[in-house]
């Protein structure tokens, strides 16, 4: 069973593959990654870019259609590192990311996808005291539910396309510096698979009837797939290429479970007629 919790400096079992990717960082959209990583032109050509916005990753995960999680916190070798975060750091990425998938085309509805921020330990004691401390916390607050209040968000609108500190950022900073702990933790957002049959996708697919995952623009136009450990950029050539591959694969599919579900009737209604013959 996953645990709830990951333990600094450690090696996660997960490796990077078609449905996993770590990031070192939080920069979400294009918007977000600062100067210094973005290509420079140069008169020898452009630069590689020293960072990928996280958006690429996700757009690639929406456009398979088989989903996959991003872990920010985790380092390319898979050890725990992490990211401190405030509640209203974790509310930008929060916010972040409805503005981001707002940005797609088409939009990228709320069931798609969910963000979880999972707290990190300095070690396997420490986690089960605290794990137990929080379970003990959880009860005696749904009990007192209330005397509750819920955190309810800052009075300040965050900063969310820009590659310069937020006010959380900056708040977060002055606090550290008072002398606060700020938590650590890995950042999991998870894209979920296209659910052809599902009610939820039903209507957003292409093709009324075959309904297979659609296409998603990201917000800089560019339309990402994934393979293997890496996304690629389509163009609109290998886009119709990858529909077509899409449908005729979709109608075999459908076409192969109506052949069975036609197998399993005429099976009953064998069975039926020699039941019918024997009384």
């Amino acid at each position: 069973m996953k645990k709830n919790y990951y333990i600094q400096d450690q090696i996660v079992q997960i490796r990077e593959d078609h449905c996993n990717e770590f990031k070192g960082h939080k920069n979400i959209s294009a918007d977000n990654l600062p100067p210094h990583t973005k290509k420079k032109k140069t008169k020898y050509g452009s630069e590689t870019t020293s960072r990928r916005a996280i958006s690429r990753t996700l757009n690639s995960f929406l456009n398979t259609g088989n989903g996959g999680t991003v872990y920010l916190g985790i380092l390319d070798n898979g050890k725990v590192n992490g990211i401190t975060l405030t509640e209203y750091q974790k509310e930008h990425i929060e916010l972040g990311l409805i503005d981001l998938f707002g940005r797609y085309k088409p939009p990228v509805k709320r069931h798609r996808y969910t963000v979880k921020f999972v707290q990190i330990y300095k070690d396997e004691k420490e986690a089960e005291e605290c794990e137990k401390k929080n379970a003990e916390n959880k009860n005696i607050t749904e009990l007192e539910s209330n005397d509750y209040t819920p955190y309810t968000g800052p009075k300040t609108e965050h900063d969310l396309r820009s590659s310069k500190h937020c006010w959380c950022d900056k708040d977060a900073i002055s606090s550290s510096n008072t002398g606060n702990e700020i938590t650590s933790y890995i950042v999991e957002i998870k894209i979920y698979k296209w659910d052809h049959d599902g009610i939820l996708d039903k209507n957003d697919g292409i093709g009324e009837y075959v309904n297979i995952h659609p296409i998603y623009e990201d917000e800089e136009g560019n339309s990402y797939f994934r393979r293997e450990v890496s996304q690629i950029s389509y163009n609109i050539c290998d886009l119709e290429r990858l529909a077509r591959y899409e449908t005729e694969k979709r109608c075999k599919d459908i076409i192969y479970n109506l052949e069975e579900d036609i197998k399993r009737l005429e099976s009953l209604l064998k069975c039926e007629t020699v039941e019918k013959k024997s009384s």
